[in-house]
């Protein structure tokens, strides 16, 4: 029976810790989770509070269209995995891809949402014309934003690494996520709607 004494297993163990992810890279891969739950609590709580009692639209309408999209939005969303994973094949594996597609859905969805919160002719605009606006503008923001956290998944899927490292990856995507969120409750209600 081989013996391995217990010193040489609390060194392989140290070993493992100190080859994981360093801190700075864990920082730059789940950084852009901050900004992507600020923007999802925009769209899913303060957008719907808006259109209903700023532009006046009836929040059932407000809610029934906005779970319409997100029912489309799950049917396009393994299409841009998909999408992503050519990128991937035909690109090889550089975060460069990465970064390009998620500058561009970046772009996509910044406009979508300034659309979104500056409608336009909104004092002369119809019921109708709103929700269309509303719908026009959901699609475009939600597909730019499910590309985006895919293309942010998809890197850190490349960043690779054995349980514990891919374990510390999602830690770091999702605690700054958390900060987000945290954020920008906290700034929707220091700064109020009209901000």
């Amino acid at each position: 029976m081989l013996k391995i004494p217990v010193n040489s297993l609390v060194l392989a163990a140290a070993d493992v810790a100190t080859a994981s992810l360093p801190w700075q890279a864990g920082l730059r891969y789940g950084l852009l989770g901050l900004p992507l739950a600020f923007a999802a609590l925009a769209l899913y709580v303060v957008l719907p509070h808006y259109y209903a009692d700023q532009l006046g639209l009836s929040l059932a309408l407000v809610g029934a269209l906005l779970m319409s999209v997100r029912l489309l939005d799950a049917v396009v969303e393994p299409l841009l995995g998909r999408f992503s994973d050519w990128l991937y094949a035909r690109q090889g594996h550089g975060l460069r891809v990465v970064l390009w597609v998620a500058a561009a859905s970046a772009l996509v969805q910044v406009l979508g949402m300034a659309g979104l919160f500056f409608p336009p002719a909104r004092a002369q605009a119809t019921p109708a014309a709103l929700a269309l606006w509303l719908v026009a503008g959901l699609l475009l923001t939600s597909v730019a934003h499910s590309q985006l956290v895919i293309a942010h998944q998809a890197w850190g899927v490349r960043l690779g690494g054995d349980a514990l490292q891919r374990s510390r990856i999602v830690a770091w995507r999702e605690g700054l996520g958390l900060v987000g969120v945290i954020a920008a409750s906290a700034l929707s209600v220091a700064w109020g709607s009209a901000a």
